[in-house]
């Protein structure tokens, strides 16, 4: 199923500019649900800067595994590995939590 976006101007109605994703379903969504997509690809779907032969091994849950394999070959477009996505995925989280994680070392440190 092709997924294409398309700006729409002010209609007939004479309703706010917003751009409309069409897919098989046909979904419409605001300016601000693509804008969330959009961010979704530049963040998670972006190439790894390592080779994940020279990385640690992890193992996940198969679901979550299936669910990645999923993510990375239809909506990535095989453009980008399971690693490199989780990589992705990691980073952010890391970036995101930076605080809640350093307080938290902070608090667990022992006081002697």
């Amino acid at each position: 199923m092709k997924t294409f976006i398309n700006i729409k101007s002010k209609n007939d109605n004479g309703k706010k500019n917003r751009q409309e994703k069409k897919s098989g379903t046909g979904i419409a969504q605001d300016a601000s649900e693509v804008e969330k997509v959009k961010n979704y690809i530049y963040t998670y779907l972006k190439s790894a800067d390592f080779t994940a032969r020279t990385c640690k091994t992890a193992y996940i849950r198969d679901e979550h595994h299936e669910r990645i394999q999923h993510i990375v070959h239809i909506i990535g477009k095989n453009k980008i590995t399971l690693s490199g996505y989780i990589d992705n995925v990691l980073a952010e989280h890391f970036a995101s939590h930076k605080d809640e994680m350093t307080k938290l070392y902070e608090l667990s440190k022992p006081i002697f």
